[in-house]
């Protein structure tokens, strides 16, 4: 995940990049700087961009215009707004233009990097839904159609944990699977449903959701294509401090190291 500052504030670019731990917030890539429209567009025509953090006031074409000319070229970045300026003309303008922050200097750094963030969980979301699209679209709802299938035709306890395990591995990537909403999926007493479970299958099924997405998370790091961040998401996890933390306490390791050591 890239990210662009676009200003002709030197001194407000050098506090953002030096007082904002840009990875914390999902810029796990490059952290590029542009005092102009001119050397923005250089940069986007020669770089991945995905997040764009603009000022309006700036020499040359203003930043209305830079952002009037990625939608042209680039429709998929992500724009946002660090302005001094509150005129209603430039909100407006900004949001026929899709800008998702308009947020008014000076501003504290954490207000500008959870805009940012949340920028980011944009952009993996929709990178995530092509990417399913395009590669596993079919097989997702190949799996989902049989979760369907088995949940309607539940008649018997032998019948439940397939199909409780089936529609578990078809939803890795709900962030509100859970054992309770389970229980309410199918119809049964929480403490009922988790007995089932561990009896048929020699493990919690609480234990056997995290372990389920931690497996998919280490299928995931064979593809270079996805950033950890995307992965967290992919697997269930909206906090990616939360998803590092667990799969550290399982594996040992970040998935940034365990993606270096398997040399993957």
């Amino acid at each position: 995940m890239n990210l662009l500052i676009v200003n002709d504030d030197v001194i407000a670019v050098a506090g953002m990049t030096s007082g904002i731990d840009w990875k914390k917030y999902g810029i796990d890539g490059e952290a590029y700087c542009a005092c102009d429209a001119s050397q923005a567009i250089s940069i986007l025509e020669s770089h991945v961009v995905d997040i764009i953090l603009c000022d309006i006031e700036m020499p040359g074409k203003n930043g209305i215009e830079l952002v009037r000319h990625v939608r042209s070229s680039f429709s998929d970045i992500e724009c946002l707004f660090l302005t001094c300026h509150a005129k209603f003309e430039y909100a407006r303008e900004a949001i026929s233009l899709g800008c998702t922050e308009y947020i008014l200097a000076p501003a504290p750094y954490e207000v500008i990097a959870d805009a940012v963030r949340s920028a980011a969980e944009r952009v993996i979301k929709r990178q995530e839904q092509e990417r399913l699209r395009r590669y596993g679209g079919q097989w997702l709802n190949e799996q989902t159609e049989n979760a369907k299938l088995i949940q309607g035709d539940v008649r018997s306890p032998g019948d439940i944990v397939p199909g409780v395990e089936t529609y578990v591995l078809a939803n890795l990537s709900a962030s509100d699977l859970s054992v309770n909403g389970l229980a309410e999926r199918f119809f049964l007493n929480e403490d009922h449903l988790s007995r089932l479970f561990k009896r048929a299958k020699g493990i919690s099924l609480h234990r056997f959701i995290i372990e389920s997405r931690l497996e998919l998370a280490t299928r995931l790091l064979k593809d270079p294509g996805l950033s950890t961040m995307a992965i967290s998401v992919r697997c269930g996890y909206s906090n990616y401090s939360n998803f590092v933390s667990l799969f550290k306490r399982y594996y040992g390791c970040t998935p940034t190291q365990y993606r270096k050591e398997k040399q993957i």
